[in-house]
């Protein structure tokens, strides 16, 4: 998903780590910035 969108990959970014914030996924930052 990260890096596959030609069009405002860095808002896909932000509103993947927008929505890990709300449902208090720790884990899922860690992963979010690996694939990054």
């Amino acid at each position: 998903m990260i890096g596959e969108d030609e069009e405002g990959g860095e808002l896909d970014d932000k509103a993947l780590v927008s929505l890990m914030t709300e449902y208090g996924a720790g884990s899922g930052s860690i992963d979010i910035n690996s694939a990054e």
